[in-house]
């Protein structure tokens, strides 16, 4: 007998915020998540920042941030997008958190894919 698993449809983390400020997304609870993807969409604009993707590990609801041994890097001057895939998830929450150097513009970052 086959197994199925939960689809996870688009799920919004962050709707079209303005990144002339820091912006944070909604947490999700990634306990159940499996092969998963975030795609980050931007407009054209000025802002430069890096993108970060920020995880709980523990009861002390202490964020850290994955490190990818490399930055993710956003510079509005066209528009863009960037995606990130997971094949696990040993966290208890997940969530985006976006730093901008200058100027502004608008972003938009969703997730999808299966529950275990």
């Amino acid at each position: 007998m086959a197994s199925s698993k939960r689809v996870l449809f688009p799920y919004v983390l962050m709707d079209n915020v303005s990144v002339a400020t820091e912006q944070v997304s909604t947490e999700i609870d990634s306990q159940s998540l499996d092969n998963n993807f975030i795609n980050v969409v931007w407009g054209t604009g000025s802002s430069v920042g890096k993108l970060y993707v920020e995880v709980l590990t523990d009861r002390n609801n202490t964020w850290t941030k994955l490190d990818y041994n490399t930055d993710i890097n956003i510079n509005m001057s066209s528009a863009g997008s960037h995606q990130l895939t997971f094949t696990s998830l040993p966290f208890s929450k997940l969530r985006l958190k976006y730093t901008p150097t200058s100027g502004s513009g608008n972003l938009i970052a969703s997730i999808q894919g299966k529950g275990v």
